[in-house]
């Protein structure tokens, strides 16, 4: 691979200005090598986490007969974000 007079690898861009097709191919790779490098397709968020987390602790509270959720949500100073996915399952 050349050093570009920019200081940019990869092939030059053509004359007409748009990128090589090359260099068009790469940029819509980036996301793709990112995510897999990262591991973020694989793992939850830590939201997603606390989520199914408080939907369990929520689930077996109200299986053991106690009522009221809304004062453990407060005590527990829940998210929007968190109670948002409250409930919610992931694609499998």
């Amino acid at each position: 691979m050349s050093l570009r007079s920019d200081g940019k690898f990869g092939s030059p861009s053509r004359p007409d200005g748009d990128p090589s097709p090359l260099d068009a191919e790469i940029v819509a790779e980036r996301p793709a090598a990112l995510a897999v490098c990262v591991g973020a397709s694989k793992r939850p968020s830590r939201v997603e986490e606390a989520a199914d987390a408080s939907d369990t602790f929520l689930m077996a509270r109200k299986l053991c007969g106690l009522p009221g959720h809304r004062f453990v949500m407060e005590d527990c100073a829940l998210s929007l974000d968190v109670l948002a996915r409250v409930g919610a399952r992931p694609k499998t």
